[in-house]
């Protein structure tokens, strides 16, 4: 799983670096993507399912 995340977080990154308008570094757009990545996975993972809700009379 990780080596899939970082995969997808270079390719990204080397899109962003390449494109005709970037004017930042490498290094900056992969911190900034790994930032990104790392605060999506470090959110607590809810395992209690969903409860429908009751019509209320």
């Amino acid at each position: 799983m990780a080596a899939a995340v970082f995969g997808a977080v270079t390719k990204k990154t080397s899109q962003q670096f390449f494109s005709e308008e970037n004017t930042e570094p490498y290094r900056e757009l992969l911190d900034r993507n790994l930032h990104a990545a790392r605060t999506l996975f470090a959110q607590a993972l809810d395992t209690h399912p969903v409860e429908p809700q009751k019509d209320q009379p």
